[in-house]
């Protein structure tokens, strides 16, 4: 059922909190799952995983306990290969996919690796003999102070950090590369509009053509690349990392997706393989560029599409963050689920 937004309808919590403890052992975390969660199957879950259990049960736990909603959570729970999300989520059947390539012990330490290889590669990191830094052109006090409180975890041996050790050191990285080199991951017509849209500051017509020329003269794993040399070019860098390393926030974003029925069939571009073959609803999400400029100020994987734009908005909101102005007016222009916390 779908909320209606801004309305005397909305459908409270009367219950008490839940009451959470980590659970010591895999079974324990099922049964605790499904007796406070309401959690049906948990599947691919074997001895080795409690450590990720107790992280996906706790992030569920802290959502329903922020909100006044009565918020829907996941149904079923797997622990399964993805090719490229972190987490997914089907709305039919409110099953929540958990990608085992990275949320695993073996996993977290290849993602930050991996991670921290790629932004050595894109010049955001640059390795020195006493440790990494952020590039000067990227950098300043807040971002070096950020890095400087990491780096001994980051340069010391990954396999001697515990569970919740890796967990925090691979969301802070990602603070970092979620600006940056995640871009490389993002289809080239996408950043495109984000350019022309004035996402990294303003640029007429003629040096975005330029730009969208050198963007697909390269393979896609330089999209950030080259991105950082024109931007550098212009004396337009400006990326502003808001370093929220708040490590629930993957999973309400998925939660979120569950709340809107609408909202979860929207269309986002990582389903198609060029602008040509985008639906025309989402060709005006992107032609659109105050909208753009607003879902970039929260995050730019919330520039995909509306139905995106949305679960990372819900996902700041349940957290209880406040989302930039620009941002609340589109939050309330889609006519998204409203989140009272308690």
């Amino acid at each position: 059922m779908r909320f209606t937004p801004y309305s005397s309808n909305i459908n409270f919590q009367a219950r008490k909190k839940i009451e959470y403890n980590d659970a010591t052992t895999v079974s324990m975390a099922k049964m605790l799952g499904k007796k406070q969660l309401g959690v049906r199957e948990y599947d691919n879950f074997d001895s080795d995983t409690l450590d990720v259990l107790n992280y996906i049960n706790r992030g569920l736990v802290l959502a329903k306990n922020s909100s006044r909603n009565n918020i829907r959570t996941p149904s079923y729970i797997d622990f399964a290969p993805l090719e490229k999300a972190r987490m997914s989520i089907k709305y039919n059947g409110a099953i929540l996919t958990v990608n085992k390539n990275i949320f695993s012990f073996d996993g977290l330490t290849n993602e930050i690796t991996r991670m921290s290889k790629e932004m050595l590669k894109d010049g955001v990191l640059l390795g020195k003999n006493n440790g990494y830094f952020l590039n000067e052109d990227l950098s300043n006090t807040n971002a070096e102070e950020f890095l400087e409180h990491i780096k001994s975890e980051f340069c010391s041996d990954l396999s001697k950090l515990s569970y919740e050790q890796k967990l925090d050191l691979y969301y802070r990285l990602r603070a970092i590369y979620e600006q940056t080199s995640n871009l490389n991951r993002f289809p080239k017509d996408l950043i495109v509009k984000m350019l022309e849209a004035g996402c990294w500051g303003e640029f007429d017509e003629v040096d975005v053509e330029i730009f969208k020329e050198e963007i697909f003269s390269v393979p896609k794993e330089e999209n950030f690349k080259t991105l950082f040399e024109f931007l550098k070019q212009f004396g337009q860098v400006k990326f502003n990392f808001n370093f929220d390393v708040f490590k629930y926030r993957v999973i309400f974003h998925e939660v979120g997706h569950l709340q809107d029925l609408e909202l979860y069939n929207q269309f986002d571009v990582d389903e198609f393989s060029s602008w040509d073959k985008y639906p025309k609803e989402l060709k005006q999400w992107l032609n659109d560029k105050e909208n753009l400029k607003a879902a970039f100020e929260v995050s730019p994987y919330a520039c995909f599409g509306k139905g995106e734009f949305f679960a990372e908005c819900y996902s700041w909101l349940l957290s209880g963050k406040q989302l930039p102005p620009k941002a609340q007016e589109l939050y309330k222009k889609i006519k998204a689920p409203k989140v009272v916390l308690r």
